[in-house]
């Protein structure tokens, strides 16, 4: 019986992980949805500013740039 359960008796679940995003300027067009995916939809500065959502470390943009108009 080499350590079968012995190790998780006492562990305590991970944290959930932190919401990454930003407050949303005042010309920030609207928030599109909540959650996307089962992710909360945040506002990222980058790239002109965006709605979008983080998932495994990666940006999954849900909004154009405000500022450009495009991609």
């Amino acid at each position: 019986m080499l350590g079968l359960g012995g190790a998780s008796a006492g562990a305590q679940p991970a944290p959930p992980p932190p919401v990454l995003g930003e407050v949303p300027p005042a010309w920030a067009p609207p928030k599109p949805a909540e959650v996307w995916i089962g992710q909360p939809v945040v506002w990222n500065s980058a790239w002109g500013g965006r709605w979008g959502v983080w998932i495994n470390g990666g940006w999954i943009s849900l909004t154009s740039n405000p500022v450009t108009g495009g991609g």
